[in-house]
């Protein structure tokens, strides 16, 4: 596509290279131009090789709720697209526990073990515990695991891994990404170990080479548009349609998608 003089026309664009940039591009097809603020396209889904070993700068598992999604993903890779059986563990008190730790209390101290499963039995016994709509994710998890899984890992996990109290967070989220196994499940777990799949990250897709920016390499290998690098928005005046960048570039719009994030968006 030939790159359009921006001093006298006015382009369709897009803010962000990211996974929705690109994507959004990918469907478009042509008459967008990319501007990113980094160096590199991606945003957080990139990676990084680091002595032959390829780090993800977050956790990317592929997974699949239609089947177009998978087309297109298949699509895109080809051959670069496995799947993979989730591989994860535990560290508590000193045992190595499979994931999810509500299904594999099995080697953890008996008076935990009785703690954890008493705690579950009681919460998944009361008869409106599913009735009464929780407010926050903490009486979520305490009404759905009881006081033992939830002390000692759904909290403290959970407040690690979002960082703000978790009365402020909201239950309603949790679906299947936080399994709540059924009382036999959690038996069996509790007395052996148990290879039953459990979550819905069971099993997911992932690259075979590349990490998980092999995908995003793939998308932007079909794009036609211009990807500007190196431009950070610092305004975007929607009367005039046009946006300045850092490095004092101003670009007139007729058509503008943002995949900034709102709250830094909302300060442009």
């Amino acid at each position: 596509m030939e790159k359009p003089n921006l001093k006298t026309s006015k382009p369709r664009i897009i803010l962000g290279a990211g996974l929705a940039g690109l994507s959004a591009a990918f469907f478009l097809q042509k008459g967008y131009q990319i501007f990113e603020q980094e160096p590199q396209i991606g945003g957080l889904c990139r990676s990084r090789c680091i002595d032959g070993y390829t780090f993800d700068y977050d956790g990317h598992l592929l997974h699949f709720r239609n089947k177009f999604s998978k087309n297109l993903v298949r699509q895109l890779l080809g051959d670069n697209l496995r799947c993979l059986r989730r591989n994860s563990g535990v560290s508590l008190l000193g045992c190595e526990l499979s994931y999810p730790f509500q299904a594999h209390l099995f080697g953890l101290p008996a008076k935990v073990i009785q703690e954890c499963i008493s705690g579950f039995i009681q919460a998944q016994l009361k008869k409106d515990r599913k009735l009464k709509p929780k407010a926050n994710f903490q009486d979520w998890a305490l009404d759905s695991f009881g006081p033992g899984m939830a002390k000692y890992f759904i909290l403290p996990y959970n407040r690690k891994f979002w960082n703000i109290p978790l009365q402020n967070l909201t239950p309603q989220w949790v679906n299947d990404y936080i399994p709540v196994p059924a009382i036999n499940d959690v038996l069996r777990g509790a007395v052996a170990q148990s290879k039953k799949l459990i979550g819905y990250n069971a099993r997911f897709w992932y690259p075979r080479r590349g990490g998980i920016d092999g995908l995003i390499s793939a998308f932007k290998d079909q794009l036609s548009c211009d990807i500007e690098m190196r431009h950070q928005a610092v305004e975007i005046d929607l009367a005039k349609k046009s946006v300045r960048f850092s490095n004092g570039r101003g670009v007139k719009f007729n058509q503008l998608i943002s995949t900034i994030p709102l709250p830094e968006m909302l300060q442009l």
